[in-house]
């Protein structure tokens, strides 16, 4: 696991510097709010994991998938 955190902190300042020299979308003074962006987008998507897994912790405790799952043969059954 070392190893694969050293390959990442080095990446991250080859990312940076293609992103600012290649495609001229950072300036220096835009660089020290990245990490805050990085921050607040990895946030968002841990929020939007737990609220599925959640939702499926619900779905199992009120045991929905087992009698849900007669309607949807009904539904898709070819008569």
């Amino acid at each position: 696991m070392r190893g694969m955190r050293q390959r990442s902190m080095a990446t991250s300042p080859g990312c940076r510097l293609i992103g600012a020299v290649v495609y001229r979308e950072l300036s220096w003074a835009k660089m020290p709010g990245v990490p805050r962006d990085a921050v607040q987008e990895a946030c968002l998507f841990m929020l939007l994991i737990r609220a599925a897994s959640a939702f499926g912790f619900y779905m199992s405790w009120e045991r929905l998938p087992p009698r849900m799952a007669p309607w949807m043969v009904t539904l898709t059954s070819i008569r």
